[in-house]
């Protein structure tokens, strides 16, 4: 842990269900007083699912960005609840999807230099189909099945720009796909 950083105090400026700002006063490494606001939020979890050899991603729309988005089942973690038990929760709500086996792939933060979370990676093999039950925000939510070279393509294309979809597809390039060359 880098020390020469210094929280003077911090304060809750802002908070919804989702996530709350903090508003951090500081010393900064110059010895001068300074202020950070922090994003923080529960962890969340991203889930590669893989069923009959095809990779499973969903697609919905994003106010933010006021677009659709290609990105593998995703969530945060429920109070309590570890990676592992709300990646099984996220695949099923998303896909309505279950898995044999789930395998983690790592832990990243998504934004550090503004938030105070990140997302641990699972692959989900031996996927069978169940039956999905998507929050309301989630209603228009589509799911695809692709072969890992046409999400390749759609990286290339722009058309995958999720970062925690292709951080996640990337750990599992070096874990799997790439350590077989």
């Amino acid at each position: 842990m880098n020390k020469t950083w210094k929280t003077i105090s911090s304060k809750s400026t802002y908070k919804n269900r989702w996530f709350s700002v903090r508003h951090d006063k500081v010393i900064r490494p110059d010895g001068q007083p300074g202020t950070y606001d922090v994003i923080v939020k529960p962890d969340f979890v991203v889930v590669i699912p893989i069923i009959d050899g095809r990779f499973c991603l969903v697609r919905q729309y994003r106010h933010p960005v006021k677009s659709d988005s290609w990105e593998f089942p995703a969530g945060s973690l429920d109070p309590g609840e570890t990676p592992l038990k709300a990646a099984q929760r996220e695949l099923g709500e998303e896909t309505g999807l279950t898995a044999r086996r789930f395998t983690k792939l790592g832990y990243l933060w998504t934004a550090c230099g503004i938030a105070s979370f990140g997302f641990t990676a699972f692959v989900a093999d031996g996927c069978t189909i169940h039956s999905s039950h998507r929050e309301g925000s989630e209603a228009d939510m589509k799911a695809g099945r692709f072969n890992a070279e046409q999400i390749d393509s759609m990286i290339r294309n722009g058309v995958i720009k999720d970062s925690d979809t292709l951080a996640a597809w990337h750990l599992y390039d070096l874990k799997t796909r790439l350590s077989k060359i």
